[in-house]
């Protein structure tokens, strides 16, 4: 396949998890945005030396590359706008529109010293509002905002950031407690990075920038429209990443009574404030099943009740052992909720967690599954994953995708034991899960 866009860098980071998903492919950009495709090592890069508006001469003497994608937007001659968003209809134009956000944004060749150099040594908030293509009005109200209400932090300025190469601001997003940007680059290398990201997003009068605006980076936890910017209101966003956590709440169903039960529980009363069970909640009785399986979304509102604020809500199994859940703690303080899977060549998922009022504010379409049945989990993390703008396959599941899921590195461990789902695949709650967990993938 080769992949063509002379568009800006923020256009070609679009396209970056279609050439990861087909390693080994071209793509050819034009020659002063190249230097981005220095940080990946899974596609051939051919540079185009012209003016980036000369697409059709690009084109013509393009036409001996195999399988050629013409992906850029602008002057595109088949541009006739189905999508509701430049970014979309890039992916339709280029014969890709199924695999938006399927695919990771992938830099693989970052350079840790360049990056260690542009790193404050104080806590800090990262600020982009400076951009080219979508310029933002507010700019000295938002960076003033900021100060005012976040003494104790640094505000980093990115326009006066001079990196070496695009993707060496990875490193800065990175460590940035939190990154407020207006729709340019720094809001496309948030796909990649790992900060909580409070998106400002084209909206011209007229509505054509409304169609010109970025869909938001998979870490924002806010979005906002430039004509609804609020200076209090992307400050109280802020503020919801950096304030501390209240207590941490757990719901298990306690059902087992052997050894890995007894050890896990130990572990649990050890990890937890606040340790519920899952008395007192709906059944899948209820949805035809014969076996008082819990309904997950009723333990959820249950542990609603009894936390509050920035609680964190955790659900796990009642055989697994936390050994460290420092991890999920802050992961959920940041984005609001994540999952954990058992290990990476294991799909399913041993333990969910949510901060209280991200919880509450999305409980009412939460995935109303029975646990320890096929499917329940898959079902819950394709909803985590929604949330964040991700899209999910039977293949992407069995990978983390960020923020909707960190990797179990010594946050759990789920001993081997024989599985008691085996034979119960065709029972009504297993068949109720799986329709639940089907429509959640389109």
């Amino acid at each position: 396949m080769t992949i063509l866009n002379l568009g800006r860098l923020g256009d070609n980071i679009n396209l970056l998890p279609v050439a990861y998903a087909n390693k080994g492919s071209t793509f050819v950009t034009a020659e002063k945005y190249s230097d981005l495709f220095e940080g990946v090592s899974y596609c051939e890069v051919k540079k185009y030396k012209g003016d980036p508006i000369n697409l059709h001469h690009c084109i013509g003497i393009c036409q001996g590359l195999s399988d050629l994608r013409v992906a850029q937007v602008f002057l595109h001659p088949n541009e006739t706008r189905q999508e509701p968003n430049y970014a979309l209809e890039s992916y339709r134009l280029g014969g890709f529109r199924d695999q938006w956000r399927k695919h990771p944004y992938v830099f693989d060749r970052r350079n840790p010293e360049r990056e260690q150099k542009l790193i404050p040594e104080d806590p800090f908030i990262a600020v982009a509002h400076h951009g080219v293509s979508s310029p933002f009005a507010n700019s000295k109200q938002l960076i003033s905002g900021l100060q005012s209400r976040f003494p104790e932090y640094k505000i980093v300025d990115l326009s006066t950031i001079q990196a070496e190469k695009p993707f060496d601001l990875l490193g800065i997003l990175d460590a940035a407690s939190c990154l407020v940007t207006i729709d340019t680059l720094h809001l496309w290398l948030a796909n990649a990075a790992k900060c909580p990201t409070i998106a400002l997003v084209n909206d011209l009068v007229g509505g054509v920038g409304a169609w010109r605006a970025s869909p938001p980076p998979v870490t924002a936890t806010a979005t906002f429209r430039y004509s609804q910017f609020q200076i209090d209101q992307v400050c109280d966003e802020v503020e919801k990443t950096l304030l501390p956590t209240g207590e941490v709440w757990a719901i298990v169903d306690r059902f087992g009574q052997e050894k890995r039960h007894r050890e896990a529980f130990k572990s649990q009363k050890q990890a937890f404030t606040h340790l519920l069970t899952a008395e007192n909640v709906r059944t899948a009785q209820e949805i035809g099943d014969p076996r008082p399986l819990p309904m997950l979304k009723s333990m959820l509102e249950k542990a609603l009740k009894f936390a509050k604020g920035r609680d964190i809500i955790v659900w796990t199994n009642d055989d697994v052992q936390i050994q460290d859940l420092h991890p999920v703690v802050w992961h959920c303080r940041n984005f609001g909720a994540v999952g954990v899977r058992r290990d990476p060549a294991h799909i399913g998922r041993e333990l969910f967690a949510f901060r209280w009022d991200w919880l509450a504010d999305r409980i009412y379409n939460f995935p109303d599954c029975a646990v320890a049945s096929p499917w329940f989990d898959l079902a819950v993390a394709a909803w985590i994953r929604r949330q964040f703008g991700w899209v999910s396959t039977m293949d992407n599941l069995i990978e983390d995708r960020y923020p909707a899921e960190i990797p179990n590195e010594k946050i759990l461990y789920h001993p081997d034991h024989q599985s008691s789902w085996t034979g119960s695949m065709e029972q009504p709650a297993s068949k109720w899960n799986e329709r639940i967990f089907k429509m959640l993938l389109t």
